[in-house]
């Protein structure tokens, strides 16, 4: 079994979506968190098909500024078995 690893930082900052006028329910919040890094999910997803030709497991690692990047929660469908 071999294994790839992989690192990300998004950089973005914790302040990125308090300017609106009410604090967003979960689903909206969530929907706009994803609308500003989705750009770097698609890079990280066409990466892995390229590096990760012949590994059994490939592992991401994230680094970010943002709590609320942190404590996204990813849909299943971003993980492969």
């Amino acid at each position: 079994m071999s294994n790839l690893s992989f690192g990300m930082q998004i950089r973005m900052g914790d302040k990125m979506f308090t300017n609106k006028s009410k604090t967003p329910l979960p689903s909206e919040w969530e929907r706009d968190m994803w609308a500003a890094t989705i750009g770097f999910w698609d890079c990280a997803d066409q990466i892995e098909k390229w590096a990760g030709r012949g590994y059994s497991n490939v592992l991401w690692y994230l680094a970010s500024d943002s709590q609320d990047l942190r404590c996204l929660r990813l849909p299943a469908s971003m993980f492969r078995n």
